[in-house]
């Protein structure tokens, strides 16, 4: 607190109800409806001025520096974000036993049929190489990939031994077993600054630094005709509960009366100080016996889906009560206005104690 002047004028019971002073006031106070002096009969006490006043302002500035230094989260120090980054960008990276894993690049020599790995010259493949890891996602990878693969008819077939020889021909000691010939095969393209070239799987392996079970999955998305989405860690659990199931536990929460807190910076709201979740628990069960809930699920969704308390914080009070009891306390109501305010308090008071 600080004083920006001493030479101010005093404020009268004339300023404080017309609110001249507007940083002053945030609202009507019901004081202003008795014909009082305001500022002489109204003392300053400790809980508004110390508690609820200066100590206030210091504990909520002391927590919000603290909570402003530790709620930063540098996502990408997390060792899961660290090894999935290294395993997309080709890096070398320490998995989780502990082991080292080298770093991905594309091979210098290697040897097909066709000699398509060595058709493309080195530059252009290290091209190649750094435009596919510049991709940030497994996904995108993926894509990229899969737009390089086409599914074409096969255009030529090579003479194949009969499957049924003549009865006069004499049986083979080599014959093959009855085989299923495909109708399709995939091509793999390779584009470069100046020309796409058509390679061999092998070549296309080895420009990218990929293996062949990655090649395996997206030919077989693509005779699926579906695209190629990273699904590791998303299968749901065998022991996962229905959306109806978590529904009934968050209507079931609602239907108890809360109540709102009147001095706090944050609107807060309260259940009945007799109630907890293990009661609230059992009471779920008895309206639902055969939902196989148990009480640490019915824990979870009240902490995750609601920010709810039990009882009411102390420093908690009812405008209406004050108010009633100044009344009470006014040597300007009759013995019959006290009376009527006593019975208003008095109903007030019980209907506050069912909740």
């Amino acid at each position: 607190m600080s004083y920006l002047d001493i030479n101010c004028a005093l404020r009268t019971n004339e300023s404080f109800r017309e609110k001249l002073d507007e940083n002053y006031h945030k609202g009507e106070s019901p004081l202003e409806k008795f014909d009082i002096n305001i500022t002489n009969t109204v003392v300053l006490e400790y809980m508004h001025n110390i508690c609820l006043g200066v100590m206030k302002k210091l504990l909520s500035f002391w927590r919000k520096h603290r909570e402003d230094d530790r709620g930063v989260r540098n996502t990408e120090e997390y060792r899961s974000d660290v090894i999935r980054n290294a395993r997309v960008k080709g890096q070398d990276y320490i998995n989780w036993k502990g082991k080292s894993v080298p770093a991905i690049s594309p091979k210098k020599e290697l040897t097909c049929r066709c000699n398509c790995y060595n058709r493309i010259v080195v530059g252009d493949r290290n091209e190649i190489y750094e435009r596919f890891r510049s991709f940030d996602t497994k996904n995108a990878q993926d894509a990229y990939l899969s737009s390089l693969i086409s599914l074409e008819d096969v255009q030529r077939r090579r003479p194949r031994k009969q499957l049924n020889p003549a009865e006069n021909e004499p049986e083979r000691l080599n014959t093959p077993a009855k085989t299923k010939l495909h109708d399709k095969q995939f091509k793999y393209r390779i584009n470069t600054s100046s020309k796409m070239y058509v390679v061999c799987q092998n070549a296309f392996l080895g420009i990218h630094g990929i293996k062949q079970g990655r090649i395996r999955r997206l030919t077989s998305l693509l005779k699926q005709n579906k695209s190629p989405k990273d699904q590791r860690g998303k299968q749901k659990p065998g022991n996962a509960k229905s959306p109806e199931t978590i529904l009934k536990i968050v209507q079931h929460i609602n239907s108890f009366p809360r109540k709102q807190t009147h001095y706090a910076s944050k609107i807060r709201e309260y259940l009945s100080e007799k109630l907890d979740i293990s009661i609230m628990f059992s009471m779920f069960k008895e309206v639902y016996p055969d939902e196989p809930v148990n009480y640490f699920f019915y824990s979870k969704v009240f902490h995750e889906h609601f920010s709810l308390s039990f009882g009411r914080p102390q420093v908690d009070t009812c405008l209406t009560c004050e108010e009633m009891t100044i009344k009470l306390k006014s040597k300007e109501l009759n013995d019959t206005a006290k009376r009527v305010v006593a019975a208003e308090k008095m109903v007030h008071c019980r209907r506050a104690k069912k909740f």
